[in-house]
């Protein structure tokens, strides 16, 4: 049989969530990790930049003017890691 191996996050769960203007959360592995801010139909909302440092805390600010609802956080590294999670706001 085959084996398929999941992929290996690229970040911890963000907290707070329900969120209110900023959202922190903590980097996996030791490379770049890109970090988008999407809405409900995938269209990004806010690219957060690149991310560095093993299990270290980051903080994103979101503007003001975003609209309450579901958002998603995606976060990707060239190494393969991937990471999805939706949040509230």
């Amino acid at each position: 049989t085959a084996s398929v191996s999941a992929p290996v996050a690229a970040i911890q769960a963000p907290f707070p969530n329900p969120f209110t203007d900023r959202i922190y959360f903590r980097t996996v592995g030791s490379g770049p990790v890109i970090v988008k801010i999407a809405d409900a139909l995938g269209r990004t909302v806010q690219s957060a930049g690149s991310f560095t440092g093993q299990h270290e805390l980051h903080c994103i600010k979101l503007p003001a003017s975003l609209a309450s609802g579901g958002y998603f956080l995606i976060a990707t590294s060239k190494t393969g890691r991937f990471s999805a999670f939706h949040l509230q706001h």
